[in-house]
């Protein structure tokens, strides 16, 4: 295992193989951090590392301290076959804890052979797989950033999402994803995509939702978002000011906010 200390504070982690890999890591990080930064308005989390991972199971042992070893070998399988599932089509994930933050991505030959039916659904195809892996760095990055808020997970994949298409000042996002949050249209929609199912739902859904719904606090409520990422606060809170701010229902929270968000994205593309 190699090492070598990044800008920023960065601790970056690799095989002697993936060294093409972790200088594409190393650029990235010092082209997009302040680029994050700005986008933000947060500082820079503190012992911050990324870890070239091959293989989950490796990125798992990695983020565990060596006393825990011993004790998650008895756990480990009820975490690992969810988790594995979820690794096979996931670039990159993000650990965090109050004493460390771990970005786990996996190197170009890794990114080449991985399952990419869930991000083809949802992303603006990226050709070149060294700009594939900077965006994930970025995407990543931003989950960094945003850790100690303790966001709702859609709400965090939509800040990643949204930092990163900031980032590159052009559309991440397929405009069709759009249909799935319109209640009339979205069993047509997941038609078209069989495979779209269990997990794979759950996570397109997670990320969609969240997508859409950072792009509108940004168009229409911006000091409202600014006030999201100010202070840690209850997700239970932080439904309840989202209902409150958007003048929706807490009985009926997500299927009001689809709604909404979606007539507005839609009224712009037919204007």
């Amino acid at each position: 295992m190699e090492k070598k200390q990044l800008n920023h504070g960065i601790n970056s982690y690799f095989h002697k193989k993936d060294k093409e890999s972790a200088d594409i890591v190393e650029a990235a990080c010092e082209k997009c951090i302040p680029k994050i930064k700005e986008i933000l308005g947060l500082p820079m989390p503190e012992k911050c590392s990324v870890y070239l991972a091959t293989s989950y199971i490796n990125f798992i042992f990695f983020i565990i301290p060596f006393p825990l070893v011993f004790i998650m070998a008895f756990i480990l399988p009820l975490y690992y076959f969810r988790g594995r599932r979820v690794w096979q089509w996931a670039a990159g994930l993000c650990y965090s804890s109050e004493k460390k933050i771990i970005i786990g991505v996996k190197p170009l030959w890794l990114l080449e052979k991985s399952d990419k039916s869930l991000g083809e659904k949802i992303y603006v195809k990226i050709p070149e797989l060294q700009n594939y892996l900077e965006h994930i760095i970025c995407h990543e990055m931003a989950h960094a950033f945003c850790s100690f808020l303790k966001l709702p997970s859609w709400i965090n994949e939509g800040m990643a999402m949204m930092t990163a298409e900031q980032y590159y000042g052009v559309a991440t996002v397929k405009k069709e994803t759009l249909q799935s949050l319109d209640p009339s249209a979205k069993e047509s929609y997941f038609k078209k995509y069989p495979d779209l199912s269990g997990v794979k739902k759950k996570y397109f859904y997670r990320y969609v939702l969240g997508y859409w719904f950072v792009k509108y606090l940004l168009e229409k409520h911006p000091e409202f978002l600014r006030e999201m990422l100010e202070k840690k606060e209850k997700q239970k809170t932080i439904k309840e000011k989202i209902a409150s701010e958007l003048d929706i229902s807490l009985d009926d929270f997500y299927r009001e906010l689809h709604q909404k968000l979606f007539k507005h994205f839609q009224t712009q593309a037919d204007g």
